[in-house]
């Protein structure tokens, strides 16, 4: 799922399923699908202006299957894949530790 889609879903949630009397208020459901909102968007607005840091793996992580830039405690950088339970890399099957990713940056062009 793009983060465009992921938004739009997201945006669209306004019931969480057991708040009967409409749409949520003040709910947890409702506080954990504003955060996603906000972080997905400003991670957004990072891309649009070439601006990504590293996003630490507690706050969220990348879609499965994408290739992205991680970094362990060491502050070592590699490319890794993350599987939904496991991190990869091209020369590791598995590799832990992992704490930190951010896109790979996009390839020069002339």
């Amino acid at each position: 799922m793009t983060e465009n889609k992921a938004i739009s879903v997201i945006k669209y949630l306004n019931f969480c399923g057991i708040c009967t009397t409409g749409p949520c208020v003040d709910c947890e459901r409702k506080q954990a699908k504003d955060e996603a909102l906000s972080a997905l968007e400003e991670i957004q607005r990072y891309r649009e202006i070439g601006i990504v840091d590293w996003i630490p793996c507690n706050e969220l992580l990348p879609d499965i299957g994408d290739d992205v830039l991680i970094t362990n405690k060491n502050g070592r950088v590699e490319i890794g894949t993350w599987w939904g339970e496991r991190w990869s890399t091209p020369y590791r099957h598995s590799i832990e530790g992992v704490i930190a990713w951010m896109p790979k940056p996009r390839g020069y062009v002339q």
